[in-house]
């Protein structure tokens, strides 16, 4: 080089105007007349031929680092200068680069690359899981939960597709979701457990499934849905639970979508179950999916179990209670001719029954009979009494002029001639007083009664009268309570022109005090003489009653 220099210097001698000058090689220059020495061009300049006045500055893209350079280097790959004059050249920055030589400025890394040191040729593809979607950056982004990069330099990250998710970030693939759980999202980052009511049977699932008919799904997540137990029922998909059968229904296998009604004759209280018992005697059910069994009511029976009906009481019989497994017998002295009722009859006066169970009462033969109600047997008429017809309540007596001396007699016998009878329920009759006579029979008096004089009568005191008070009489015109007041007339028997017949029959008269008849009674009356006269009765006056008389001295 030292030769080099020398040679080129000895040859760099010019003449100018006959004087001789001295040329600065290239790499130098002189800007005087050339009698000052030659000068370095600097760094980031150049001369590339000798007898320069002055140096030439590096252009961009290339450089220089050393004084009295004849050229100027090409800025490196990775580097770049945008300025002229320089001696040295700029590295890129992070997220550039510079591909060739003697660049004047450096491109961004493109979408999906990136260049974290300075001075890079080339920019560097996002790795998987990553992904860059801007240009001229120095890293690349990690894909999110619920995204992912399967491939290098990613613009962007992929969503997860619905039925998968990806809980972690920068991950290359999504996972199915498991079986009882499902997306129906994309880009997720958990999958949903299927919620109650449905189920999924496999993975990746987008959707779960309604629980079908008569199953049900009481916790999230499932695979399956259980079927409804033994007592309940479904008749809706996609359920949480089975619904408990009424009362009055039962279910006894699993998986019902229904219940079934209690069938007729049986009945369900209770709710859940699985099946219906019999109606117990005494009780019946007509109807099906009923609750409960009902009594069979009052006048019925039933002694078996399951009935679906009750039966009647026959005709005889009765049952005053609800619930009965059988009925009674009426009792003796009582009837009934109806089916199905709750009580017996009691036989009615002039009626009986002498055995139970029976269904009407016989009528009391004549001669015979009942005053009371409810009775098993008829009383015989009493001496001097008689029934002559059936099914009586009582017996009458024997009238005046008849008799009876027999007991259960239908009828009465008449007084004979010469005898009389002026009572009623006698048991004989009468002969007929001396001095009086009867031709006829069943008569109740005996002809020649005496009449009677009555003289008007005074207490003498010995002792005194004494009131007598709430008499009962009773008599064809009224029943009243009478008070007897004092002694007012006393009878004796008399006759008129045949002697006296009963002259011991004597009449004790005495004042009364008793209500008026309203209105008044108007009668007839006939005597012996053959006068007929009619009078009015208004109010009672006397009352005569026999009495027996001894002559004082």
């Amino acid at each position: 080089m030292i030769f080099t220099r020398i040679l080129v210097i000895s040859l760099a001698i010019l003449m100018v105007g006959g004087a001789a000058y001295a040329q600065c090689p290239a790499g130098q220059f002189n800007s005087a007349d050339g009698n000052a020495p030659c000068t370095d061009c600097p760094v980031g300049s150049f001369s590339s031929s000798s007898g320069s006045t002055a140096c030439t500055p590096c252009a961009t893209g290339r450089f220089q680092s050393s004084v009295g350079a004849t050229t100027c280097t090409d800025c490196t790959a990775g580097t770049f200068q945008d300025a002229t004059g320089q001696s040295a050249c700029d590295s890129c920055t992070t997220g550039t680069f510079s591909a060739a030589s003697g660049a004047t400025v450096c491109s961004d890394c493109a979408l999906g690359t990136f260049s974290n040191t300075p001075g890079q040729s080339v920019c560097t593809d996002c790795s998987l899981g990553t992904f860059q979607n801007q240009t001229g950056r120095a890293f690349c982004n990690t894909c999110s939960p619920g995204t992912f990069s399967n491939s290098t330099g990613a613009t962007t990250c992929l969503n997860c597709s619905a039925g998968t998710s990806q809980p972690s970030s920068g991950s290359t693939t999504c996972v199915d979701c498991s079986a009882g759980r499902f997306q129906d999202e994309t880009g997720q980052s958990e999958c949903n457990n299927c919620p109650t009511g449905t189920f999924s049977a496999i993975s990746g699932a987008t959707a779960c499934s309604n629980c079908g008919l008569g199953t049900f799904s009481g916790t999230p997540g499932q695979t399956t849905c259980a079927d409804c137990v033994s007592g309940t029922f479904q008749n809706q998909t996609g359920q949480a639970s089975c619904t408990s059968c009424s009362a009055g229904t039962f279910s006894s296998s699993t998986g019902a979508t229904t219940c079934t009604g209690c069938s007729a004759g049986t009945a369900q209280p209770s709710s859940g179950s699985t099946a219906c018992p019999q109606c117990p005697v005494g009780t019946f059910q007509i109807d099906s999916g009923q609750a409960a069994c009902d009594d069979c009511p009052a006048g019925s029976f039933t002694n078996t179990t399951g009935s679906t009906f009750c039966s009647s009481c026959s005709p005889g019989f009765f049952q005053s209670s609800s619930g009965a497994t059988s009925c009674q017998a009426c009792s003796a002295g009582t009837a009934q001719s109806s089916p199905g009722q709750a009580l017996c009859n009691d036989c009615s006066a002039g009626t009986f029954a002498a055995a139970s169970a029976s269904s009407t009462c016989s009528d009391c033969p004549a001669g015979r009979f009942n005053a009371l109600s409810g009775q098993s047997e008829c009383t015989e008429c009493s001496l001097g009494t008689f029934q002559s017809a059936p099914g009586q309540a009582s017996c009458a007596s024997c009238p005046a002029g008849t008799f009876g001396n027999l007991a259960g007699a239908s009828s009465c016998t008449s007084c004979a001639a010469g005898t009389f009878q002026d009572l009623s329920g006698s048991t004989t009759c009468q002969s007929c007083p001396v001095g009086q006579q009867q031709p006829a029979t069943g008569q109740t008096a005996c002809v020649g009664t005496d009449h009677f004089k009555c003289w008007k009568s005074k207490d003498l005191k010995a002792p005194k009268f004494t009131k007598i008070e709430d008499q009962q009489l009773d008599d064809q015109f009224q029943n009243q309570t009478v008070d007897l007041k004092k002694p007012f007339l006393f009878c004796s028997p008399a006759d008129i022109g045949s002697g006296v017949a009963n002259p011991e029959s004597h009449q004790c008269c005495y004042k009364i005090k008793g209500d008026k008849i309203d209105p008044p009674a108007n009668v007839e009356t006939m005597d012996q003489f053959g006068n007929t006269l009619q009078v009015s009765v208004k109010k009672p006056f006397l009352l005569c009653e026999p009495c027996s008389r001894t002559i004082l001295p």
